[in-house]
């Protein structure tokens, strides 16, 4: 991207600005189009409006030019400057230009072009920065004015290859192609450069005939001029010759023909003047072959002759050649062509061991027998294919009747000296092979076998002899032998035979004459095998063979016509006379006498033969023969052909065997034999003129597919100079060229042409109206109709297969056209709907727009609506062209129906053939309202193939404003739609048009498409479907299926509808695995958007059966059945019933068996059900449920029955109920409502009796989960489910079934805790209500496995809560083990009650000391329970139950043990205990030791029970954990001074003074621990302080302060000093300032250093200032109060100013004034900027008094002054902030001051932000905030001193653009906003209004064009304009106003508008009764904003009329 700086000033820069420049100083225009003085007249805009209009043009005519419209003829385009982009960007735009430059070369001369140019010239100066590009463009131009008139304004330097062009730039001049060559010889670079221009522009399909003429002329000149082509030269020449033949044979288009024939004519010329290598000339000829099939065969070979021959003769071609060689058509003949030429043989010797290698292929063979035959083969070729076949057949043994054999005794026949050569080379160089060579010569005389008669094989060794007489001799002794009787197993008869044949070939008139002197003989050897005899005659009297003469080719035919004819079967004399007599029937110059010859053989063998086959000829050639004058004459043989050709075709006509002699006929339109060719082809044309009906069709297209014409490129040749086809194609001109030129490529052209020009008239057969839409790729086409339409079909395609217009194609078109009459646009539609070939498509378009113009002169407008589906298709082409001809289309549809009514409807009810019937039409009203929408958007679908479908959805979809008729108008547009869907049988059509309604919702689309559906699921059709569609069946079937919406719902719930089958069976078979997938995806898309919720319940019920069915039954479709249903099952009631359908049947038993029995034979029908309820239940279990209570008592019941189920199998069972289970949870996981009465006994069942751990885990867990929706039925069934976990979970040990047990816990415990509480309210109460419920727990001790037992007891007590149940779980596991724990002592002890001491430790002390203390209150109660049973009664005893089953007189030893234990585990606990780390729990620990005390002395009281009563051990017992306890605490325990009443602490004073003396001696130590216990007991004694004490204490305070050097102690200082600072008041005034520093010193280290208690110093260091500064306040001065300013100041820089913060606000309120402000204002220019917590003196100055301000002013304005600059120096957030505090400071400064004092400080401040030099916009905006804060406070006193500032404000406020809207306007708004609204009527005048009011309406367009985010500028303004508005009283001014905002509605930009309508409702909601006088001309504006195309604008505009309206009380429209 350009910078900021080189964007601005290109925006800034006129397009013109050259012309603004003065004449005498800027250099003259440069103009491709006009003169310098001609240019200056045409400004920029002009160029670019015709260039635009230009490049329109050329894009329709070449539609890839759209590519570069946003580039180069873009808005943005026509402001760039090129100079001003960056590299990456100016590069791009290279890029650009020249892709462009280089597809405007065909049309470089048009009118258009030179306009564009002109543009590329003046706008990005081509001619400047893209010399090399405008080069490429006008070279092929050289020689034209236009390339001169480029030339004079090419920037073109002396020193570049281009140089030479400055010559002729000068002179004006083109230049020649002498000169241009003439410098290509001295300029290799221009040379390359040249040569270049071709390739790339076939690489980038651009070339055009110019640039191939232009390439090749200079080329070729360049050669022959050239003296030496060195390597250096070849190195482009070659590349450039070959890379286009390498691009045309990948890439086919009417320009492949020349450029691969330029290549040949460059490549020939090359080859000519240099010697090539042997690498190189393969290379060449690989190339040449690559591109054979581009260009007529005989120039492929001619070229590669002219290649071949200057060069010295390669050993073999490539094989790449060779096959491309084989493949030509008519090879042979074009072979034996070249043999007339000049260095043929370096072609043909090459091809020669090729050609041997693949013998085996008929074409390889037939072309080396024809060289053979060929009289003007070279003798050293024939040798060279004597030698190759002679090594080929002695390498195996071949057989007789191989093609070498055959080859071999042909060249023995015909040439034995070559063969004998051969042989005896081949025995020089291997005598070893010489009985092989001569074994092989004799074979090739003749086929002998062994034995034999040795005369007979004299004769057939003398046939082959090489004097003819000899051989005449030998025949005639042949059939001298052959008439005597022989042996019918003669050895020598086969020979015999086989010679004669042999014979056939021969070229002596004596041999043939002698071979068929003896019919009767001969005839027999012939009829033995007629084929063999057909061949050999065929190839003798061939073309292509050697040129007999007329008597030789009567011999051969005489005998064939009057003697086998007869006597062979009529399918052989059929391929006789096709093979070896129609080849000469046709008359012509050339060989008119060889057909009268042949003509009269024909005739002597009908009459002496009558059933000789040759009736079918006719009489009618008989009587033309009869004429006076003879075959000479040229119009007599044409009249005879003529008529050959018609008898002919009548012939064949009434023939039995019609279909066999027309495919004969057909076979030889493609004869190589012109004679032959011509002759069929005159047959052909009589034919298909005599027949009729279908068998004309047929004919024709049968006809049209054997001339393989696809194209008519090149066959306007022969018509030049023509004004209309006829006259060249009558049968005079036509058989006249068949006479005189019958080997002419344009005779063979006539015939074609004359052939197809009778196509197009041929009648359509009768019947009904064929459906000129249907395929013709799809087996449509089997009837008559159908056929006639792919017959025309084929002849527009090739009609319009000419790049160009020559009268052929157009004549065609116009035959086609004027005999389809009316039903042309039905045809043409057809063509574009099924034809791949976009140029056929857009051909056919364009056909169909002229067919529809012509109706607009018509006097009756005619409807087509029944086309218009068509050309939707079209619009959606993927092909640009096709869409702008269809746009076109249906433009002039549109200005057609604006008629006022049709006359007809276009192909009614025949568009589609029989189908039409479906259609429905569209009435006129919403045929023209349709077609109107549609022609709006046509440009738009011209440019992206998609948007048609957008237009249709936005068009059709429904808008809840619809009134009635647009909805009936939309409905009816969409049937229309779809009955074209439904008539049409094309695919493209149907897809096409579903797409169109693919997002269009109607109850229509079902009924209709029904049928469709149906057929797809009906598999009879699905394969019909298949093979129409193919790939695109799927999304035909998704589309189809995407009708059954939510629309349709009311047709599916009817029950007597037919919708719903339909539907269902839809459902069935997509939902079946392996089917379609996007029709299954749609349907359940639809299912999901609202289908499935209008259904109705029973439908739902039974879609919901059909799919579980489908998902049960099939695990390939059961992932997306479960996707489905889970989406679809929200309601409560649907499930239920699903579920209670699909449940297995209770047992009739109330329980189930706790085991369950293995069942083997299982019912099928329960297991179907259960199969399906297993599905639902997998559904269920991934779903998120409704949280009903229904639903979930349903599924509990479900589940019971599926666990209580018979017949089943186990596994199947569980796996249900887990699934349930999984579903159970998710309904009661759904919404916060409690359920009650849900019956969770079955899942108490389900875990009493199962045997899966997973099962019962589950279970457990949902229960867990229930405790939250159900805990009434939780609770109810607690004690089973802990019981039932005790005795099945505990002895798994696995660590998942032990998180399920702590999930349990968790879930379940809270709730009997809560419940507990709830009853109980008491702690006693509640302890003894758990009992039972925890002992549970702990009697389930042993079942947990021992290295889980401590974790889950803590997660247990977890649950319960340690406050209030671990002394109770303790007790209950210390009692269980209450008979070892008393025996046990030591680590035994230890060890036994490992558990409880694992659990008490696992707590925090404090919590450890509560369950201590409950324990021993335990034990207590024991004892006296012990010692008075009667005390058992009061059941305030947790452990006095027997739990073991004792007798009663065991009671109390079992109290004893138990309180031992108790009493025991206390002691246990404190060895391990950390009591000493309680502070402050005095009250606990004096309670704890008073147990412990009142137990070691029970064993005092006497016992009720004297046997049991004995309590001593306990006593013991007690008093060793006594002892432990005293050991494990702190000594500090012991004393606690503020707890001691006031008289004792008066009676110890004369102590604590002596402890206070002592304490003094241990401060100076070093001993940290020492002093820091010193230092508490100092802080105690100073927080119950009483008189006389303080002495004591004051002595040691300055040994404290000097104690806090020591960073040991440092901690323990500051927190002594706070207490001690205010126990001794003013006695501190010696040290205070030592303490202060020591706390700041304390506080600035912690701001640094990161420590432990760093918090904690903090504090306590800041209580010491607290505690100094209350005590002796006035003490303070500045440098106390600059060092805590300092503090403070650092502290906000580090971000630890919070609490020092509070202190300093302290100071600020209570410090002597005096010394603050001055302390302040002395460290403020040392003060770091802080935020503005730290920079404000507001509390200072508003609790100072008036005077010591005034003494300070001068300062504190300095300071202030400084604080408004913050904003020039910093631009982060927190300057707002700080300028805010300023400015609230600044406020409190003004409150202390007079005016008298005030004036000159506002009159320097306005001065320090306006008039010095170093103002600036951030003081300006400090100002603008100080004086509103200014106003806020003081209100309209501040008003009168905008009297010198409202100048300068509107200065400020004048803005050009919104770019300089700023933040210095937006403060001045709202200072002038604030003054207004503060004004009491004293400043503001309607003078002054008048000044300020175009300033502020002169800013909306500012403020609305600001960055969305900006919304406060427009507030602002808004504002400001509402408080004028308020201030104003004259209704001019106000008028002025109002008008003034509602003139920014007319402005373009819609910000504006918008912004200028709300401030206009802004104004009238506030103060519409001023402005109730303006309502008429604001109705104006409202009434053309309404109007608005932008929905913006129309909103703001109503709510505008919303405002008037209420001021006015009424509606607006009245006024």
């Amino acid at each position: 991207m350009p910078s900021s700086l080189a964007a601005q000033l290109a925006q800034s820069t006129s397009l013109n600005s050259a012309l603004l420049v003065d004449r005498t100083r800027r250099k003259p225009t440069q103009s491709y189009l006009f003169t310098g003085r001609d240019a200056d007249k045409h400004d920029l805009e002009s160029m670019y409006a015709l260039a635009l209009n230009a490049f329109m043009q050329l894009r329709q005519w070449n539609p890839a030019l759209q590519a570069y419209e946003d580039g180069l003829f873009s808005d943005a385009a026509k402001g760039l400057d090129r100079t001003l982009l960056p590299r990456d960007e100016a590069i791009e735009l290279d890029v650009k230009i020249a892709g462009f430059l280089s597809m405007l070369g065909k049309d470089l001369m048009e009118v258009p072009t030179g306009r564009v140019l002109e543009w590329l010239v003046r706008r990005f100066r081509i001619n400047e920065f893209n010399v090399k590009d405008v080069l490429l463009l006008f070279l092929p131009y050289h020689d034209t004015p236009h390339f001169a008139k480029m030339v004079t304004i090419l920037h073109v330097k002396p020193d570049v290859p281009w140089g030479f062009l400055t010559a002729y730039k000068s002179a004006a001049q083109n230049v020649p192609r002498v000169g241009l060559v003439t410098e290509m010889l001295r300029n290799v670079a221009v040379a390359r450069f040249v040569a270049s221009a071709l390739p790339k522009a076939v690489k980038e399909r651009t070339a055009y005939r110019t640039l191939v003429a232009f390439h090749t002329g200079v080329l070729l000149e360049y050669i022959s001029r050239s003296k030496a082509l060195d390597d250096g030269v070849l190195a482009f020449l070659l590349p450039a010759m070959l890379e286009q033949l390498q691009e045309s044979a990948i890439q086919a288009d009417t320009l492949t023909k020349d450029i691969v024939l330029s290549s040949y004519v460059l490549l020939s010329a090359l080859s000519q003047k240099c010697v090539l290598q042997s690498a190189a000339i393969e290379v060449i000829v690989n190339a040449m072959a690559s591109c054979s099939s581009r260009v007529v065969a005989q120039q492929f070979v001619n070229a590669v002759m002219s290649v071949l021959s200057p060069q010295d003769q390669l050993e073999a071609l490539p094989d790449t050649f060779v096959q491309a060689v084989l493949e030509l058509p008519d090879v042979e003949g074009i072979t034996l062509s070249t043999l007339a030429w000049s260095g043929s043989e370096k072609l043909i010797a090459p091809l020669i061991f090729p050609l041997v290698e693949r013998l085996e292929e008929p074409t390889a063979y037939s072309l080396l027998s024809s060289l053979i035959s060929s009289t003007s083969a070279p003798i050293n070729v024939l040798a060279t294919i004597t030698g190759q076949l002679m090594d080929r057949a002695l390498e195996g043994s071949p057989s007789p009747t191989s093609n070498s054999h055959r080859l071999l005794v042909s060249l023995q026949q015909r040439y034995p000296t070559l063969v004998q050569d051969a042989s005896r080379t081949i025995i020089r160089e291997n005598e070893d092979q010489q009985d092989v060579v001569e074994q092989l010569i004799l074979s090739l005389s003749v086929k002998t076998s062994q034995g034999g008669n040795t005369l007979e094989t004299d004769m057939v060794i003398a046939s082959m002899d090489v004097n003819g007489e000899i051989r005449a001799a030998a025949v005639q002794n042949i059939l001298h032998s052959l008439r005597k009787p022989s042996d019918p197993e003669s050895t020598n008869l086969e020979s015999m035979r086989s010679a004669l044949l042999a014979r056939v070939h021969d070229s002596n008139l004596a041999v043939l004459n002698a071979l068929y002197s003896e019919p009767s003989t001969i005839l027999p050897v012939f009829l033995s095998d007629p084929s063999a005899f057909i061949d050999a005659v065929s190839e003798a009297v061939s073309i292509k063979a050697v040129q007999s003469s007329r008597q030789i080719l009567r011999a051969h035919l005489s005998f064939l016509a009057s003697y086998f004819l007869p006597a062979v079967p009529q399918d052989v004399v059929e391929d006789a006379l096709s093979r070896a007599i129609f080849p000469f029937l046709l008359f012509s110059k050339p060989k008119y006498r060889t057909a009268q010859a042949v003509w009269e053989i024909v005739e002597a063998a009908q009459t002496e033969v009558p059933d000789a086959g040759l009736a079918f000829w006719g009489a009618r050639a008989r009587k033309d023969k009869s004429a006076s004058f003879g075959f000479e004459g040229a119009e007599v043989m044409c009249r005879v052909n003529l008529a050959i050709a018609s008898r002919m075709a009548e012939t064949i006509l009434v023939s039995n065997k019609y279909t066999k002699h027309f495919g004969s006929l057909l076979q030889k339109l493609s004869y190589s034999d012109p004679h032959a060719r011509n002759l069929a082809y005159l047959v052909a044309r009589a034919l298909l003129g005599i027949l009729s009906g279908e068998n004309q069709v047929d004919a024709a297209q049968g006809m049209l597919d054997a001339m393989a014409l696809t194209t008519l490129d090149g066959m306007e040749g022969f018509m030049k100079g023509a004004d209309h086809l006829q006259e060249f194609l009558n049968d005079k001109n036509l058989g006249t060229n068949v006479v005189l030129k019958p080997q002419s490529r344009n005779t063979h052209r006539w015939l074609q042409t004359s052939l197809l020009c009778l196509m197009p008239i041929i009648p359509r057969p009768s019947g009904d109206a064929p459906n000129y839409t249907a395929s013709t790729q799809t087996g449509g086409m089997a009837l008559r109709q159908d056929r006639f339409v792919q017959l025309m079909r084929a002849v527009y395609r090739i009609a319009n297969s000419s790049s160009s217009l020559p009268p052929i194609p157009a004549s065609l078109l116009r035959a086609q056209f004027i005999h389809l009459a009316d039903d042309a646009l039905a045809f043409l539609v057809g063509v574009w709907l099924t034809e791949e070939d976009a140029g056929l498509r857009r051909a056919a378009l364009s056909h169909a727009l002229a067919f529809i113009a012509a109706h607009e002169v018509t006097e009756h407008a005619i409807d087509f609506q029944t086309v218009l589906p068509a050309l939707f298709v079209a619009l959606g082409d993927a092909d640009r062209g096709v869409r702008h001809q269809a746009s076109g289309c249906v433009q002039l549809l549109a200005r057609l129906s604006m008629a006022k009514q049709a006359s007809g409807v276009y192909a009614f009810d025949t568009i589609y053939g029989k189908d039409t019937s479906q259609l429905t039409y569209l009435g006129w009203d919403d045929y023209q309202k349709y077609l109107e929408a549609l022609a709006e958007y046509r440009e738009h679908c011209v440019h992206d193939p998609n948007y048609i479908r957008a237009v249709h959805q936005q068009y059709l979809a429904r808008d809840p404003s619809d009134k009635k008729k647009s909805i009936a108008h939309k409905r009816h547009v969409v049937q229309y739609l779809l009955s074209h869907v439904a008539g049409s049988s094309l695919p493209a059509v149907k897809l096409s048009l579903l797409a169109l309604l693919e997002q269009v919702s109607d109850r229509v689309k079902a009924p209709a498409l029904a049928p469709t559906v149906q057929a797809l699921t009906d598999k009879t059709h699905v394969v019909e479907l298949e093979s129409l569609f193919g790939s695109r069946l799927e999304d035909f079937a998704a589309a189809a299926v995407s009708a059954l919406d939510a629309s349709a719902s009311v047709d599916l719930n009817d029950a007597s509808g037919s919708l719903w089958p339909v539907f269902l069976d839809a459902l069935r078979y997509y939902f079946q695995p392996k089917s379609l997938a996007s029709p299954r995806e749609a349907l359940a898309n639809n299912l999901q958007n609202g289908l499935f919720a209008r259904l109705t319940t029973e439908r739902q019920k039974e879609l919901c059966e059909i799919i579980i069915t489908i998902g049960s039954t099939s695990s390939d479709a059961k992932s997306y059945c479960i996707s489905l249903l889970a989406k679809l099952l929200s309601d409560a009631s649907l499930l239920i019933q699903l579920l209670i359908d699909l449940q297995p049947k209770p047992k009739d038993v109330a329980h189930r068996s706790p085991k369950r029995t293995k069942v083997n034979d299982v019912n099928a029908e329960g297991a179907e059900s259960l199969n399906s309820l297993a599905f639902l239940a997998e559904v269920l279990s991934g779903t998120q449920l409704p949280g009903d209570k229904d639903l979930v008592v349903c599924l509990l019941e479900v589940l019971g029955n599926v666990a209580h189920a018979e017949g089943q199998s186990p596994a199947d069972v569980t796996y249900i109920e887990q699934l349930l289970m999984s579903s159970i949870e998710n309904a009661s996981s759904s919404g916060g409502a409690t359920f009650t009465g849900v019956r969770l006994d079955i899942l108490v069942d389900i875990i009493r009796a199962s045997e899966s751990p997973q099962t019962f885990n589950q279970a457990l867990l949902l229960i867990a989960s229930l405790a939250r929706v159900a805990p009434e039925s939780v609770l109810h069934n607690i004690m089973p489910v802990f019981t039932f976990m005790g005795s099945n979970v505990f002895h798994r040990d696995d660590t998942y079934s032990f998180r399920v047990v702590q999930k349990t816990i968790d879930n379940i415990i809270p709730l009997m805790v809560s419940s507990l509480k709830e009853k109980h309210a008491s702690r006693d109460d509640l302890l003894l209500a758990s009992r039972e419920f925890l002992r549970v727990f702990t009697d389930a001790t042993n079942h947990i496995p021992r290295h889980r037992r401590t974790q889950f007891f803590i997660h247990l007590v977890d649950a319960l809560g340690p406050e209030e149940f671990l002394s109770v779980i303790c007790m209950l596991i210390v009692a269980k083990a209450d008979k070892r724990v008393v025996r046990l002592q030591g680590k035994e002890l230890h060890a036994a009650l490992a558990l409880p001491l694992s659990l008490v430790q696992h707590y925090s002390p404090h919590i450890q000391l509560s369950v201590l203390i409950e324990l021993l209150d335990e034990a207590q109660r024991l004892i006296l329970a012990i010692i008075s049973p009667d005390y058992m009664k009061t059941d305030s005893i947790l452990l006095s139950d027997v739990h073991d089953d004792e007798h009663a007189s065991q009671v109390l030893p079992q109290l004893k043990r138990r309180a031992h234990a108790l009493v025991a585990f206390a002691g246990v606990a404190f060895e391990g205990s950390s009591l000493s780390s309680l502070d402050n729990d005095h009250g606990r620990l004096n309670k704890l030791v008073s147990a412990l005390l009142e137990i070691s002395s029970s064993h005092n009281i006497p016992s009720a029970s004297a046997e049991h009563g004995d309590v001593a051990d306990i006593a013991l017992a007690a008093r060793l954990a006594l002892a432990e306890c005293i050991r494990s605490m702190r000594a500090t325990h012991f004393v606690a001074l503020p707890s001691v009443s006031a008289p004792v602490r008066e009676e110890v004073s004369p102590t604590i003074i002596a402890i206070a003396t002592e304490t003094k001696r241990f401060i100076p130590l070093q001993d940290g621990n020492l002093v820091t216990q010193a230092l508490r007991a100092l802080k105690a004694i100073s927080l119950s302080v009483v008189s006389g004490e303080e002495a004591s204490l004051v002595e040691c305070l300055p040994l404290i302060v000097a104690a806090a050097k020591s960073e040991q102690v440092i901690g323990a200082v500051v927190l002594s000093l706070p207490s001690l600072c205010t126990a001794l008041g003013p006695r501190i005034i010696p040290y205070f300032r030592d303490i202060i520093q020591l706390a700041v010193r304390v506080l600035r280290d912690s701001f640094n250093v990161i420590q432990d208690d760093g918090a904690s110093i903090t504090r306590d260091a800041l209580d010491v200032l607290r505690a100094v500064f209350d005590t002796i306040p006035a003490f303070w001065g500045a440098s106390e109060l600059g060092s805590v300013f300092g503090l403070y100041f650092d502290a906000l820089a580090s971000g630890a100013g919070g609490e020092i913060g509070s202190f300093v606000k302290r100071v600020a309120a209570k410090a002597p004034t005096g010394v603050l402000l001055s302390t302040y204002f002395e460290t403020w220019p040392s003060m770091p900027e802080a935020p503005a917590e730290a920079s404000s003196p507001r509390r200072s100055l508003r609790a100072a008094q008036r005077p010591p301000v005034l003494e300070h002013i001068r300062p504190a304005f300095k300071v202030f002054l400084e604080g408004f600059d913050l904003r020039s120096r910093r631009r982060d957030a927190e300057v707002s902030k700080i300028e805010g505090a300023a400015v609230a400071a600044f406020v409190e400064l003004v409150t202390k001051l007079n005016d008298t004092a005030f004036r000159p400080l506002f009159r320097r401040l306005f001065d320090w932000a306006f008039t010095v030099a170093e103002s600036s916009i951030a003081r300006k905006v400090a100002f603008c905030n100080a004086y509103i804060a200014l106003m806020d406070y003081f209100k309209s006193l501040m008003t009168p001193y905008l009297s010198f500032l409202l100048p300068h404000f509107l200065e400020l406020l004048q803005v050009s653009d919104a770019a300089a809207f700023g933040p210095t306007q937006l403060c001045v708004v709202q200072t002038l906003s604030k003054s207004l609204s503060v004004d009491e009527g004293t400043f503001w005048r309607d003078d002054r209004l008048q000044q300020v009011l175009p300033a502020l309406l002169a800013l909306m367009p500012h403020a609305a064009t600001t960055s969305a985010s900006d919304e406060g500028s427009r507030d602002t303004v808004s504002a400001s304009l509402s408080a004028l508005c308020d201030a104003a009283g004259d209704d001019a001014l106000l008028q002025r106003l109002n008008l003034g905002m509602l003139l920014h509605t007319r402005y373009d930009d819609v910000r504006v508008r918008v912004f200028a309508l709300q401030c206009a409702r802004a104004l009238w909601a506030a103060h519409g009764g001023k402005l109730i006088g303006f309502v008429a001309e604001t109705a104006t504006f409202v009434a053309e904003c309404a109007e608005d195309e932008h929905d913006g604008v129309v909103r703001a505009t109503h709510q505008l009329k919303a405002a008037v309206e209420g001021t006015t009380g009424e509606s607006i429209e009245s006024v």
